[in-house]
């Protein structure tokens, strides 16, 4: 991601790293590339701000400027104080009127809505397509908000709390050997049953948790995935993201699953499905509740600030 701006990017935070210097504020007129290599130009830092986007959505409130958030899709709903902010439709289906009638800055929003970036083009209304696929792109598009918006040390803030949980993960399932590192069978929806593969920010924070994707030979991102290969692989550990779910899965009520290992042992979990499909600044608690999950012995209960995730009993 390129970033054009006659200021020079600090590298540490004053709040974050001791006697280092604050980022100096963003000079306007400021253009950036956002992420379909568009070059953008603003004027002035937004105070109007519609996101189209729920990660986008987590990351300014993570960012502490909520204030300025006119506009929502109907899909963010976290933190719940994002209830209280006006709906503009979703993310494939936004209202342009909304949009418009919300007179905003800028519109914040995903890959998949080119159609209506154009159509907002053709209006003089300001578009950013922010993209973060991964953990590395979950960085990026905070480091693009903390510019466009004139607060990049509190994007960098919130991506220092990031790596640092995730690095805290790492560490402690660094010696686990490979071949003792638990496979893991992520549902993504059920009838017909779906999966995470390679591609997907699921898929990494499996693997960063310390364990091994079930699906990982899947073709795609998001995969449709059959009983049989399901029993075939028997996992050691199921995720689910539904009560019903997991229910269903533990009370033998699925055909076939009776036979999986991790039904027998009673390691079917239930996670934050929004925390986990999200690429957003909770994919760290996520990969964090996940290897909790993977690893209990491995970490200790009083050391979790987000205890509390839900789990299968």
């Amino acid at each position: 991601m390129k970033f054009i701006a006659s200021t020079v990017l600090c590298l540490l935070l004053a709040h974050v790293v001791a006697g280092a210097a604050a980022a100096e504020a963003v000079s306007y007129p400021l253009s950036v590339e956002d992420d379909m290599g568009r070059v953008l130009s603003f004027p002035a830092a937004p105070t109007r701000i519609i996101s189209v986007g729920p990660s986008t959505t987590e990351m300014l409130f993570a960012m502490g400027v909520e204030d300025r958030l006119v506009g929502i899709d109907r899909f963010s709903n976290y933190p719940p104080e994002a209830e209280d902010i006006e709906k503009v439709g979703g993310l494939v289906d936004p209202s342009i009127e909304r949009i418009v009638g919300l007179r905003p800055d800028v519109v914040f929003m995903r890959d998949l809505s080119q159609q209506h970036v154009e159509r907002l083009d053709a209006l003089r209304i300001r578009t950013v397509v922010v993209g973060s696929e991964d953990v590395a792109g979950v960085y990026g598009a905070l480091k693009l908000l903390g510019w466009i918006l004139d607060a990049r040390d509190e994007a960098e803030a919130v991506a220092t709390v990031m790596r640092d949980r995730l690095a805290r993960v790492a560490q402690v399932v660094a010696d686990v050997p490979s071949e003792e590192r638990p496979t893991v069978f992520y549902e993504v929806g059920h009838e017909p049953l779906y999966t995470a593969g390679p591609g997907s920010f699921v898929h990494e924070a499996i693997t960063l948790a310390g364990g091994v994707n079930a699906a990982a030979d899947v073709p795609s991102a998001w995969s449709s995935f059959s009983v049989e290969s399901l029993l075939r692989r028997d996992p050691n550990i199921i995720l689910v993201t539904l009560e019903e779910s997991l229910e269903a899965a533990l009370d033998g009520s699925r055909a076939g699953w009776r036979a999986l290992s991790a039904v027998k042992t009673g390691r079917v979990y239930l996670i934050d499905g929004d925390a986990m499909n999200r690429p957003g600044p909770r994919l760290a608690d996520a990969v964090d509740s996940v290897a909790r999950l993977l690893y209990p012995d491995l970490f200790r209960e009083d050391d979790d600030p987000h205890a509390g995730a839900g789990a299968g009993e």
